[in-house]
């Protein structure tokens, strides 16, 4: 396992893992994150992200376009 320190982090935090390829729940995640106002370094996923649902690809484009 591999730990890295992130530094200090300002504003509320969302951490998440497990989208499991599920596009339509990670967009909603996502939409959340922005209602909320969390910023972009804010938002932690702790992996799991392509698994059992139909979407891997757009899964894994779309948090790696989160930041």
């Amino acid at each position: 396992m591999r730990h890295e320190h992130i530094g200090i982090l300002d504003g509320p935090i969302l951490a998440f893992g497990g989208p499991y390829s599920n596009v339509q729940a990670t967009k909603a995640l996502f939409a959340k994150v922005k209602k909320r106002g969390t910023a972009r370094e804010n938002v932690i996923c702790t992996g799991d992200v392509i698994a059992y649902c139909g979407a891997p690809l757009a899964t894994v484009e779309m948090v790696c376009a989160s930041g």
